[in-house]
């Protein structure tokens, strides 16, 4: 044992007891857990040398501060010191400080169920709709592996709501035609807005898979591919910077 060489080499620890040196042991007893502490681990590694201590201690009938050159104890004072011990040893284990790599990050969610009326970019004027999207979803992406699954839930299903408000009945393609196409005021102002519609839903898939990638999940491709096209969205959103955007009265939620 470790501790065993630190008495044998240690010359505080070594020296014989006589019965009337009795009322040394507590001093010498605090030497002891200052030097083992000192020389056998820093502040991050006290628990494995200290449990190891107690552990030896449970199980062996060694009482270190007892040595006397005969090899025997002194019966009146055994239990306490060894009592002592196990309870002292315990006690700087427990303290001992926690490493950074022992604390887990976990972030509180951040987004709350909407309807596509609330979190939609399409209305007003074209030309800043990345900015519209992230503030109307402004979670924390600088560690995307920490996202709350809640907010992950509530991502998916804002971009599957915006695809719908695209496509589905009472969508954009549907109000551009019934506007006449987008040649006309009406159905160039939906067209724009269904420019940010989209930039809205890729947006939201980006942020989704670039989560599930930090997460484990091989992502790479589908996360290439759906940042190619959100550029070029977003290009063309800023060549219509100030032009007048509509949106569609969509019925639908962001609920998971």
């Amino acid at each position: 044992m470790l501790y065993i060489n630190i008495m044998n080499s240690h010359p505080l620890l070594s020296f014989p007891f006589l019965p009337q040196q009795q009322h040394l042991l507590p001093f010498l007893f605090i030497s002891f857990i200052f030097t083992s502490q000192q020389l056998c681990c820093s502040n991050s590694q006290k628990t494995p040398f200290n449990f190891s201590c107690i552990f030896f201690l449970s199980h062996a009938n060694i009482n270190p501060f007892l040595y006397t050159h005969s090899n025997n104890p002194i019966p009146t004072v055994k239990m306490f010191f060894k009592t002592t011990i196990l309870f002292s040893l315990l006690a700087t284990s427990l303290a001992a400080p926690i490493t950074s790599s022992q604390i887990i990050e976990k972030r509180a969610p951040v987004l709350r169920v909407q309807n596509y009326s609330q979190f939609q970019v399409s209305d007003g004027v074209a030309g800043d709709g990345l900015n519209r999207v992230l503030a109307k979803f402004p979670v924390n992406m600088s560690n995307p592996a920490s996202v709350d699954p809640q907010d992950v839930a509530i991502l998916k299903a804002a971009r599957e709501t915006a695809e719908a408000a695209e496509t589905k009945a009472g969508g954009f393609n549907e109000a551009i035609k019934a506007a006449g196409g987008e040649k006309t005021p009406a159905g160039a102002a939906l067209q724009r807005g269904k420019i940010l519609n989209k930039i809205l839903k890729l947006q939201l898939q980006v942020m989704t898979l670039t989560i599930e990638g930090a997460q484990g999940k091989d992502t790479t491709a589908k996360l290439a591919e759906q940042q190619k096209k959100l550029a070029k969205n977003i290009e063309t959103d800023k060549k219509a910077a100030g032009e007048r955007a509509a949106a569609v009265d969509f019925q639908g939620t962001s609920q998971p």
